[in-house]
């Protein structure tokens, strides 16, 4: 059950981007004249969101139906991955056209709350759309509807946990970038040898 301070921390995040930091100082004022510090400090803690980041949050409480197909299809995607699927093709094409008409819906709301809509602006707001339907429901997932971020694509690390494989040795990844770094020094010295 959600706590009456997530309600007004969710309700921060569906305010207009403008608004975000004088009401969520307004709360946190509220809750330390309270006796409430530690909550105080936790919203005081809450940063503004990017406008892309923003967008994607008002995509998530507007459309909370578009975001709930999304993991879905993505969980399925996911399932398709650790087994034979014969329809996996079918269903990342599905993913990513879902994830294209959820970046235009999400581009729409940064145009219409008086934001930039540029080919950047709409790039960050599919990766990070992108990012959120391949975290899915995982454990440690960035919160839709509350970004204080863009998010990345997933690296190699996040891909094979949320397969559900073991998390990659770092030295494994050092190891291919050292020997791809080696063979392009090797190649840096011959051209200056040439």
């Amino acid at each position: 059950m959600r706590s009456k301070l997530d309600a007004e921390i969710d309700a921060l995040f569906q305010l207009p981007l403008a608004e975000f930091t004088g009401e969520r100082n307004a709360l946190a004022a509220r809750l330390k004249k309270d006796g409430r510090a530690d909550d105080a400090a936790r919203v005081k803690a809450l940063a503004k969101a990017p406008a892309t980041a923003w967008a994607v949050n008002q995509l998530y409480w507007q459309d909370r139906k578009g975001f709930d197909r999304l993991l879905a299809l993505s969980e399925k995607v996911r399932k398709a991955h650790t087994g034979a699927s014969p329809d996996l093709r079918e269903l990342l094409e599905e993913r990513r056209a879902m994830v294209s008409d959820l970046t235009e819906r999400a581009s729409a709301i940064l145009r219409d709350g008086g934001h930039a809509v540029t080919p950047d602006a709409t790039r960050r707001i599919g990766i990070t759309l992108e990012s959120l339907a391949s975290w899915g429901h995982t454990e440690g997932a960035p919160q839709a509807g509350r970004l204080a971020a863009d998010l990345e694509p997933l690296g190699f690390d996040g891909l094979a946990a949320l397969m559900g494989g073991a998390k990659l040795a770092p030295a494994k990844v050092l190891q291919f970038r050292i020997a791809r770094e080696q063979k392009k020094s090797a190649e840096d010295v011959a051209v200056a040898r040439a």
